[in-house]
């Protein structure tokens, strides 16, 4: 087994852990949640005790709610037909819509903007299915219901009940909870001062849980966990994701996820953290943190992985500057999932114990020991390195600003190695040497006379 080389290189200050919020995943909650079964629910919607049929109807409350059905189905209606009552202003209408797919392509459409005038007594609303290709029965339906077109409207709401495909006054095919009836309740984890995939997917009335409390902490008693689902509604994969932005701004978190999020007070030059990761595939996790001065993005640090972790790992994200000020703010957004838009099920990411720093305070660097000497150096530095297997490593030489002075690849063989810097041109003061090397990285500090 190989020995592991422990390289402490400078010590994290003490307020650095303090500064992310619940930087270890400590502090959970939760809310019960309610979802229509087979539905995708937008903006403010609800179970109705006043249905058309049956014990329960939809309940759309304003002018940005809406509803709309994605499953699996068979057949080749003529008509569907939906009751609802409800309210429109004068000048705006709600709408209603039907594509049915084959093999991915939509062959069969409708739509129907109606007036809501009666919020007391439902009507039947009927539309004829126009097909663009005769014969073919499709495997996909998507039927969608809006309160509003907008057009200026304040007010629109309505209740919907007993969604129903015919042919020739006939049901056609199986359309699973046309009724309405099968709702789920359920408890959401919630993380304090994060928003994470639970609170986005329950915007849409899906009720599923991407971001959990774990017991397997690397430090304290508890860390996250985050899992890629399939989520029919959807039909797709969502990320298990998370943000550290408080769940009262989550309205400008989905328009843009890169706010300011908490407060900073220095330049913090890494952010630390730990993980396990165990990836379907050929899934990603990425880790971004960002630096804000007055509103504008200065700084920014990305980490990816693809490699399976059944142990707890340190990771050490370096933050580069475009200026010199110092930020005020930060923001870090996490994801299990692959940043291309092709996340796996069933991939899963523990991360624990985030810290800011200005270096790599203490790291495994399990290929070698590192030297760097004369250290002050005037003219000229040297790195040695004790290698115990070859590798490919890229030196960053680096300002204590974090402005890249020079990066060079080099391929380090088993053994001894030696590499010279050239120092005679350098302003003096303290510098940064990053030596990466495959996922292992060590910084080491160089002054320089």
């Amino acid at each position: 087994m190989k020995k592991i080389f422990t390289l402490i290189c400078f010590a994290i200050a003490a307020n650095a852990f303090a500064q992310i919020p619940n930087a270890s995943f400590e502090n959970w909650g939760s809310r019960s949640a309610e979802s229509l079964d087979k539905w995708l629910l937008q903006g403010n919607t609800a179970k109705s005790s006043s249905p058309h049929g049956g014990s329960f109807a939809l309940r759309l409350m304003d002018e940005s709610a809406a509803a709309f059905y994605i499953d699996a189905y068979v057949g080749r209606p003529d008509t569907l037909s939906i009751w609802a009552k409800g309210y429109n202003e004068a000048g705006d209408s709600a709408s209603i819509f039907i594509a049915l797919q084959r093999l991915g392509n939509v062959f069969g459409f409708a739509s129907l903007n109606i007036v809501l005038s009666d919020s007391n007594n439902y009507t039947e609303f009927r539309m004829p299915i126009t097909y663009f290709f005769p014969l073919v029965k499709s495997d996909t339906i998507t039927i969608g219901f809006q309160t509003s077109q907008g057009n200026g409207a304040d007010t629109a709401f309505a209740t919907i009940d007993d969604v129903r495909l015919t042919k020739a006054g006939a049901t056609e095919g199986t359309l699973q909870n046309s009724g309405l009836e099968t709702w789920n309740t359920n408890n959401i984890p919630t993380l304090s001062n994060w928003i994470t995939s639970n609170d986005i997917a329950t915007l849409f009335g899906v009720q599923s849980i991407m971001a959990s409390q774990s017991s397997d902490a690397k430090s304290g008693n508890s860390a996250i966990l985050l899992e890629n689902k399939y989520i029919g509604a959807f039909q797709s994969v969502f990320p298990g994701a998370a943000i550290s932005i408080d769940l009262a701004r989550i309205d400008d978190a989905l328009s843009n996820p890169d706010l300011p999020s908490f407060p900073v007070s220095e330049r913090w030059q890494y952010l630390h953290g730990y993980f396990k990761y165990i990836p379907v595939g050929a899934d990603t996790a990425n880790l971004r943190i960002l630096m804000f001065k007055s509103g504008v993005q200065i700084g920014e640090g990305k980490w990816m992985t693809s490699a399976t972790n059944t142990a707890y790992k340190m990771f050490s994200i370096y933050i580069g500057y475009t200026t010199a000020d110092i930020p005020d703010s930060a923001n870090i957004n996490i994801s299990a999932g692959s940043e291309d838009g092709d996340p796996q099920a069933g991939t899963k990411m523990l991360l624990d114990s985030l810290s800011f720093g200005y270096a790599l305070s203490i790291n495994t660097f399990d290929l070698g020991t590192v030297n760097i000497y004369p250290n002050p150096a005037k003219e000229q530095a040297s790195l040695e390195f004790n290698m115990q297997s070859a590798a490919k490593a890229t030196i960053v030489l680096t300002d204590i600003a974090g402005n890249q002075v020079s990066s060079t690849n080099i391929a380090l063989g088993t053994g001894y190695n030696r590499m010279d810097l050239t120092t005679e041109s350098l302003a003096a003061g303290m510098y940064l040497v990053r030596i990466n090397a495959g996922d292992q990285s060590l910084v080491k500090k160089l002054i320089v006379e």
